[in-house]
């Protein structure tokens, strides 16, 4: 099992590091530099669940693939694994994720997260940060984009109560957008912080979508009723 899983951080190592290398340069001559970066997001989703599959021996099953929709949406998903973006990304068309502000810190990953319109939130989530949330959501609308977010905050790991935090809340008032419920069980072939890979078949099932328009506690309730009975299903 350790053996596999170091081979397999091995190759997604030098895939990062070669489609970030070859991203680069071709970023130099781009007129489209978004365009571009949204595309390498997905080949480089496609590659790294490849080889979690061919070498990590973890494959990837999707559910509900009718409730994936193109344009501006909420995607609400359960957070597992470190895998999850990963994942996510070769699914899903040119989302945005809101991500912790340290990341703009790392380098070319950092800067990527720049180019492609990423929202990057400090821990302290303070006011600042909620206005940037909404100035960015309302840019997403505009480009009929979708939003991935981590309703628990965190990963956590299989079968702990499911939290979920309330920042969602506001950023489906202000969007007035569907919710899609997203359940994956990851951590349960993936660990916590993606250091073990046991074999087996991830599951990523797509919920049908919570309308827009609905109060807070409504939200809330729907949406923990619906992660929670898919995750009991899946787990």
């Amino acid at each position: 099992m350790y053996i596999r899983t170091i081979i397999t951080y091995i190759f997604i190592i030098m895939l990062t590091v070669l489609e970030g290398l070859v991203a680069y340069i071709l970023l130099l001559f781009s007129k489209d530099k978004k365009k571009l970066i949204y595309r390498g997001m997905k080949f480089y989703g496609f590659c790294s669940t490849k080889i979690i599959k061919w070498i990590g021996g973890v494959d990837v099953q999707i559910r509900g693939e009718q409730n994936i929709h193109e344009g501006s949406f909420i995607y609400a998903s359960i957070h597992q694994s470190m895998a999850d973006i990963v994942i996510l990304s070769a699914i899903i068309n040119n989302p945005a994720y809101i991500l912790k502000k340290e990341l703009l810190r790392v380098p070319i990953v950092g800067y990527y997260i720049g180019i492609c319109g990423m929202i990057p939130i400090s821990r302290s989530q303070s006011v600042k940060d909620m206005r940037v949330i909404k100035e960015q959501t309302s840019r997403l609308i505009v480009q009929k984009r979708s939003l991935i977010i981590f309703p628990q905050g965190t990963r956590q790991v299989p079968k702990e109560p499911l939290q979920l935090k309330r920042g969602l809340e506001m950023i489906y008032t202000h969007m007035n957008v569907p919710v899609i419920p997203i359940v994956l069980n990851t951590g349960s072939y993936i660990n916590k912080n993606g250091f073990i890979f046991k074999k087996g078949t991830i599951t990523v099932s797509f919920l049908p979508p919570i309308e827009a328009g609905l109060d807070k506690k409504t939200l809330m309730q729907t949406l923990h009723e619906n992660l929670q009975q898919e995750l009991n299903n899946i787990q």
